[in-house]
C-alpha cells in the first residue's frame, strides 16, 4: 500500500525583476504511486470536488481538505466533473455518466450502449440547461493511437440518450466552451488543430486559423482566447500555449512554447495567467506574453486542472491524488 503523506511546504520565490520576493504557499496531500486527478469543479464557496483515475472522487474544502466519496462499483476514469444547480454530473472514459443529487444525497448511473469505446472528455451546459458532451475513442483519451472517432452530443438534465449532433472519424473533440450565445469545439485530426463555431448545435463552421499540434483547452480571458496544449503527440516533451483575438497587439496570433510537457490547463490570475503542466510546474504569465515566469510545485509530475479558491487563492490537482493549495500574489505578474 502506498504511504499516505501531508507535506506544507512554504516557496519563497526571488526575483532580480521584482523589487520584492514573492511567496506562494503550497499543500501537497498525494498517495505518490496512486491514481491521478484529472479535474476539479467549485461545487459552492467552501466545496470542490475532484475526480480521476479509477473512479477517484474526492470533496474538498477551502483550506484544501479532503475528504473521500464513495461511488460503489465504479472503476472507469473521471475525465469531466460538471455542477449544474442541485445536481453534480461526472462523465467518465467509457459512456457512463453519474448524477448526484446535492438535495437528496443520491446518486444515479447511466451508460450508453451507442457510445460503445468512447469516452466524454468534455462537457458544458447551455443556457437552456441542454448538456453539450464532447470526445472520441476511449483510447485517445489514454495516449493509444486510435482511429478519433470524435462526436460532439447532446442531453438533457435527466440523462435522456445523448444526441448526436456533429462527428468526424478523422478528428477527436477535446473541449467545449460557451461562447456569446454560441459554442466553440477544440478538434485535433492527428496533426493540427482547429476550433469550430457553433451558433446552433447543428450547424459548425470554422472559426480561427488552425493550430499546429492539440490544443488541450480555449479559455476566454478578458475578450481575448487563450489556448494550451502541446505541438505534437509527444505530449511529455513540448507544451504550448497561445492566444486567438488578441485585443492588444495588431497580429491576431501569439504562440510560445516550453520544455515542459503539455500545458494542460490555464486560468486568469489578477492581471494575468497561470498554467500547468507535464512536469508538476506553476507557470505565470502576462497577459501580453511579454513575461513568463516558472516554478517547479511538483517535480516530473503532471498537474492536471485548477479552480478558484478566492482571488489570492486556487487549487490544483494532478498526479498520484495531489491537491496543492496556491496563494499567488500578482507582483508576481509585474515586471
Amino acid at each position: 500500500m502506498p504511504i499516505r503523506f501531508v507535506l506544507f511546504c512554504f516557496v519563497v520565490l526571488l526575483s532580480t525583476n521584482i523589487v520584492c520576493g514573492q511567496t506562494i504557499l503550497a499543500k501537497h496531500t498525494a498517495d505518490t504511486n496512486d491514481s491521478s486527478y484529472y479535474d476539479i469543479e467549485k461545487i459552492n464557496v467552501n466545496e470542490f470536488w475532484a475526480g480521476g483515475e479509477n473512479g477517484i472522487l474526492t470533496r474538498i474544502d477551502s483550506a484544501g481538505n479532503p475528504t473521500p466519496i464513495n461511488l460503489p462499483g465504479n472503476h472507469s476514469n473521471f475525465l469531466k466533473i460538471l455542477a449544474v444547480g442541485h445536481f453534480v454530473f461526472l462523465f467518465t472514459d467509457d459512456a457512463t455518466i453519474f448524477r448526484y443529487n446535492i438535495l437528496n444525497n443520491t446518486f444515479i448511473k447511466k451508460s450508453f450502449k451507442q457510445f460503445k469505446y468512447k469516452c466524454f472528455y468534455d462537457a458544458i451546459v447551455s443556457s437552456n440547461n441542454e448538456i453539450i458532451i464532447c470526445g472520441g475513442a476511449t483510447g485517445i483519451s489514454r495516449h493509444q493511437k486510435k482511429i478519433p472517432s470524435g462526436f460532439i452530443a447532446k442531453t438533457d438534465l435527466e440523462l435522456n440518450t445523448p444526441q448526436i449532433v456533429w462527428k468526424s472519424y478523422r478528428k477527436f473533440v477535446w473541449n467545449l466552451l460557451p461562447y456569446n450565445n454560441a459554442v466553440l469545439a477544440i478538434t485535433y485530426n492527428g496533426n493540427r488543430s482547429a476550433v469550430l463555431l457553433g451558433q446552433t448545435l447543428h450547424h459548425w463552421k470554422p472559426f480561427s486559423k488552425k493550430v499546429k499540434g492539440i490544443v488541450h483547452e480555449v479559455v476566454p480571458i478578458n475578450g481575448d482566447l487563450f489556448y494550451a496544449g502541446t505541438p505534437s503527440m509527444h505530449y511529455k516533451e513540448l507544451g504550448m500555449m497561445g492566444a486567438f483575438n488578441m485585443s492588444n497587439t495588431s497580429n491576431n496570433f501569439i504562440e510560445k512554447q516550453n520544455k515542459g510537457g503539455c500545458i494542460w490547463t490555464l486560468k486568469k490570475c489578477h492581471d494575468g495567467i497561470i498554467g500547468i503542466n507535464q512536469i508538476g510546474d506553476l507557470i505565470c504569465i502576462k497577459k501580453d506574453f511579454s513575461t513568463t515566469r516558472t516554478f517547479s510545485l511538483l517535480p516530473n509530475k503532471a498537474l492536471y486542472e485548477i479552480e478558484k479558491v478566492s482571488e489570492n487563492k486556487f487549487i490544483l490537482v494532478g498526479h498520484g491524488k495531489t491537491i496543492i493549495l496556491a496563494e499567488i500574489n500578482e507582483q508576481l505578474f509585474l515586471k
